[in-house]
């Protein structure tokens, strides 16, 4: 797999999900546009990263993210830059100038399949903003992944959801199965899945998704052996890999192994990047498979050990 980097630009964020997985304060800050383009320029130049996505909170809070991504194109106009939006602030004339920056692909998150679930589950008003922002990146041929969540409070949305992605012409699906972490470890009582559960709505996406012509991809993964990838052939599976050639770097730009990782490995505005990513902490995130079996699993190449944060029923 290519390296690359998520980049959570901003911690702050126009929703208020009860699932929410980022493990950093909302108030905590950012770097200014200046020092944001001086540290990727750092890190694009020693990773030699092939994608770089803009993520939050909400990226489009943050008002210089069109100078950054411009500097970053000008600079490595060989980086395929993305962002990851909840699309509620995606204005026709935002869309513009993200794709005159330099963004070559976005993803949309879109939890329900109703205006009052969304609100339910978002605490804000904008599930038709966000369907329209959804058929005006495909106006304008961008391409386009509308994400959800498979988690207890969303799973009677996930085929309305899938149906919509379809009619207003995404490139593909992804299902993000709930992470109890950040906000989301305080509430995972009302999101939170047993391997059971998990295997009933991966069932139903597989049987929608057998009539799509576009991938329908599970992006955090989920151990073979826990639920073999066998028994869902209209869906693709990935498998772990943060620590490894994926990255995230927070708003302050401290460098971690995955979003939900809280640990720091350290800034990137005071160290290297191959330094960070030579610390011990990094092999000790790696090793931390899901059972003592996993380095001798046959079927370890197809999940990487899965999650390292997700909740497992014993």
């Amino acid at each position: 797999m290519s390296p690359g980097l998520v980049y959570e630009i901003t911690p702050r964020c126009n929703l208020k999900c009860g699932f929410c997985y980022n493990v950093w304060p909302r108030d905590m800050g950012q770097l200014d546009t200046a020092a944001a383009i001086a540290m990727l320029s750092g890190v694009l130049e020693e990773s030699q990263a092939a994608w770089l996505a803009y993520a939050g909170g909400e990226p489009l809070l943050y008002e210089g993210i069109e100078t950054v991504v411009a500097a970053v194109r000008s600079r490595f106009p060989h980086v395929r830059q993305g962002v990851a939006t909840n699309a509620t602030m995606l204005t026709p004339r935002r869309l513009g100038r993200l794709i005159e920056a330099g963004i070559k692909y976005i993803e949309i998150s879109l939890f329900a399949g109703d205006c009052g679930s969304y609100r339910q589950l978002t605490g804000a008003g904008a599930f038709d903003a966000v369907r329209c922002s959804i058929a005006e990146v495909r106006r304008h041929g961008v391409p386009l992944t509308v994400a959800t969540l498979l988690s207890l409070a969303t799973g009677q949305h996930l085929e309305t959801v899938m149906d919509i992605a379809i009619a207003l012409g995404a490139n593909m699906i992804a299902l993000n199965r709930f992470i109890p972490t950040g906000r989301g470890k305080i509430n995972q009582g009302q999101f939170a899945l047993t391997t059971d559960q998990l295997d009933g709505l991966l069932t139903r996406a597989n049987r929608k998704a057998g009539g799509f012509g576009i991938p329908v991809a599970v992006t955090l993964p989920v151990e073979d052996c826990l639920l073999p990838h066998a028994n869902y052939p209209n869906l693709q599976f990935g498998r772990c890999y943060c620590g490894e050639s994926k990255w995230a770097i927070d708003p302050l730009g401290r460098l971690r192994t995955c979003e939900q990782n809280a640990e720091v490995l350290g800034s990137l505005l005071e160290a290297s990047f191959s330094t960070l990513v030579s610390l011990p902490a990094v092999k000790a995130f790696r090793s931390n498979k899901a059972s003592a079996a996993c380095l001798d699993c046959r079927r370890f190449a197809s999940c990487g050990g899965g999650c390292r944060f997700a909740a497992r029923d014993a």
